[in-house]
């Protein structure tokens, strides 16, 4: 059985759009892992991976420049 699964991402100087080792929620910590744990998040659907990315919109904006994976 395989999953597809979605996520929008900006690159970064450190981090690429499309690394998935998780460096950069170690480095800084988010809503589901403690600075230190790398964490990837993704979504099963591209409206969802979408709408996780909107939420952030009023929150000071998003950069433009973002590449679905």
């Amino acid at each position: 059985m395989s999953v597809a699964l979605w996520r929008i991402a900006v690159a970064s100087r450190s981090i690429a759009a499309t690394d998935l080792s998780g460096r950069g929620a170690e480095r800084t910590g988010g809503r589901g892992n403690s600075v230190g744990g790398p964490v990837v998040n993704a979504s099963t659907s591209i409206a969802l991976a979408c709408l996780e990315t909107v939420v952030h919109l009023y929150a000071g904006g998003l950069p433009l420049r973002r590449v679905p994976r």
